[in-house]
């Protein structure tokens, strides 16, 4: 079992506890007290907390540089031409493309993570979500680019069958980082007809403006 997955075990064992000690104070069966005043509950809450940032937290470059060249990714030396490898996979910002959320959704070996899922939903219910952003959901998880091997040296995916089925640890580099999406005239035109009835000048104009600021305000 790695870190990583003894951490997440952890933490669902937390939660469960915590739910399970909500619902027994809720119930009044044994008495009448809020589970959020008990000790024992803010200090599950405090550890639930602490593991989903740790699980969530960019770690560091390992120190070493990567390129993808002629098909397949390859350290180099020069660090000012390659991008820098990580542990873990790593989180992605991303704008919705309304421009009224920023989100930080960290890719795990099942999609994306925890956390960054809740914030997605909760900004999707508050209509901040654009229909472009479902695109979201079908993000594939992060696959290594090379393995670090027991020798220092790193190996590709090619060059892993000349170790002799000795385990590498997995590097990453960050994902690519999302894009503003603003609207379309189309889109503006809807909006218009939908929410205002009438033709307003230079709507154009004024939607770009606010477009604009909160690009500015989520960047």
């Amino acid at each position: 079992m790695t870190k990583e997955e003894a951490l997440r075990l952890a933490l669902e064992a937390m939660k469960i506890n915590n739910k399970a000690w909500k619902l027994l104070a809720d119930s009044g069966d044994a008495g009448n007290w809020e589970a959020e005043e008990q000790g024992y509950y803010q200090l599950n809450e405090q550890a639930i907390n602490a593991i989903k940032e740790a699980l969530e937290t960019k770690d560091e470059p390992v120190g070493k540089f990567a390129k993808f060249t002629d098909g397949i990714w390859r350290e180099i030396t020069d660090y000012s031409a390659g991008i820098p490898l990580y542990t873990t996979p790593q989180p992605q910002e991303f704008v919705c493309s309304t421009g009224l959320c920023h989100l930080t959704l960290t890719q795990t070996n099942v999609g994306i993570g925890e956390r960054g899922m809740e914030a997605y939903e909760a900004a999707k219910e508050r209509g901040w979500v654009g229909l472009s952003d479902e695109r979201l959901m079908k993000m594939p998880k992060q696959e290594p680019v090379l393995w670090m091997m027991p020798d220092g040296k790193t190996a590709d995916k090619w060059a892993l069958q000349f170790y002799g089925g000795q385990k590498g640890k997995p590097l990453y580099t960050a994902p690519p980082q999302s894009t503003w999406v603003g609207l379309t005239e189309n889109q503006i035109d809807e909006l218009e007809k939908e929410f205002i009835g009438f033709s307003v000048p230079n709507i154009y104009n004024f939607v770009q403006a606010i477009e604009a600021k909160l690009k500015e305000r989520n960047t």
